[in-house]
């Protein structure tokens, strides 16, 4: 096994990374891998962001929601919390096992006075509170699995921008459980730094700098390559798995907005005429609010109040 000495802290660049490695890099050996990434919700591939997270703070904040490509709940990341990565060759053995890549974290953790347990599907918990959450993705005979770890996480924020999913299409949703971080359970001093300088060492039995990989300026142009034409798009981060329907107050109708792919794609109710206006100005256009303000001003000529109906879609969907 193999690791990578790497310290981009940009979600969008490390989530590439992670893409490429799985399905794109030739790969001789096994690889782990720990990095960081500055403040940012990481969702799942099959997840809706207008159910998982409150839009309206992350904007107000400038923080990104960024999609992976493996299942799995919506996460908060900070410098805080500790990602981890194995890249495997061996999926028919490893398929769905979590616990067999688990187990190494939980073996490192123990090395500390951390007793820590394998919860079933995907988490790590100690006591009542989870510290780690984890998923996979498969491509063509290999498997990734990566997880987070609650090291010194700003735990206020978690719970500030992601909030408890109400059902309103047919993404799959996270399930909120009590966090606690890892730095509050040692018995020592510890920066986050050090830890990962700890876990990788532990997991590569101690022999990273003869086991190190490198990546090659072509890597690195495949990947940034890969996001800006992915990872920074909003079709990707937002539209993908977003198809729901969402009901609202326009003037004295209840109107019904179905969304396809994060684009209004139909709008129905009891009033014929409201429908048929609503409809010519804003099927087709994603929820998106830098590009819905833009129909505020014919929705006001048709005495709507256009930034209150246009705010509730794009925030309070």
């Amino acid at each position: 096994m193999k690791t990578l000495r790497h310290d981009k802290t940009d979600p969008k660049y490390n989530l590439a990374l992670e893409e490429y490695l799985l399905k794109h890099k030739s790969l001789d050996d096994d690889l782990f891998y720990v990095w960081r990434n500055t403040p940012s919700i990481i969702i799942g591939r099959n997840q809706n962001a207008f159910e998982e997270v409150h839009l309206k703070r992350i904007r107000n904040q400038k923080i990104p929601v960024i999609r992976r490509i493996s299942g799995g709940g919506t996460v908060y990341h900070d410098l805080g919390n500790i990602n981890y990565t194995f890249i495997s060759h061996h999926p028919k053995e490893h398929l769905s096992n979590y616990e067999y890549f688990i187990n190494k974290v939980i073996r490192t953790l123990s090395k500390l006075g951390i007793n820590a347990t394998f919860k079933p599907k995907t988490h790590i918990y100690v006591g009542n509170h989870k510290i780690s959450g984890n998923a996979q993705s498969f491509h063509k005979g290999r498997v990734i699995h990566h997880g987070t770890l609650l090291f010194d996480t700003n735990l206020k924020a978690l719970n500030h921008l992601l909030k408890t999913p109400t059902k309103k299409g047919h993404a799959i949703q996270s399930q909120p459980a009590k966090t606690k971080n890892i730095k509050a359970l040692l018995f020592i001093e510890a920066t986050t730094e050090s830890f990962m300088n700890f876990l990788v060492d532990e997991v590569l039995y101690n022999d990273t700098a003869l086991n190190t990989f490198h990546l090659t300026d072509k890597d690195k142009f495949i990947i940034q390559q890969m996001v800006k034409d992915k990872y920074q798009q909003w079709d990707w981060n937002y539209g993908s798995g977003a198809n729901f329907k969402t009901r609202k107050k326009v003037n004295h109708s209840m109107v019904t907005f179905h969304i396809r792919k994060g684009y209004i794609q139909t709008i129905t109710s009891n009033n014929d005429a409201l429908n048929t206006l609503l409809s010519d100005i804003l099927i087709d256009k994603p929820l998106r609010y830098s590009k819905l303000k833009q129909m505020i001003p014919p929705l006001n000529k048709h005495h709507i109040n256009g930034e209150t109906l246009i705010e509730k879609l794009c925030f309070y969907p």
